[in-house]
């Protein structure tokens, strides 16, 4: 699903002063986990030609920038299949759910 971050990462949102973005960031809810679905952006362009492939790199470096920040954040390969992918959730899920 998607979160607040898109407004950080969106070109349509780029003139929206920042400290702006980071005020509605702060009141907002907090989501206990964020999970990033990485894959190389030619398959995403494949699944979604409205951005370009250059598009897509750019938002998928500002979104691993502010994951890096949040200790919330987790980046997860997914370029290996559904299977693969749920399973490493999983694997996060549980570590979160321990306190790992």
């Amino acid at each position: 699903d998607r979160y607040y971050y898109d407004f950080f990462t969106m070109r349509g949102y780029m003139r929206c002063p920042v400290w702006i973005k980071y005020f509605f960031a702060r009141i907002i809810p907090q989501p206990d986990l964020i999970f990033f679905l990485d894959r190389p952006a030619e398959e995403i362009h494949c699944q979604k030609p409205e951005l370009t492939i250059d598009e897509i790199r750019r938002q998928q470096k500002l979104i691993r920038q502010l994951l890096c920040k949040d200790r919330r954040g987790r980046c997860i390969d997914a370029s290996k299949g559904v299977d693969d992918t749920v399973r490493r959730v999983a694997v996060e899920v549980e570590r979160w759910i321990v306190g790992e």
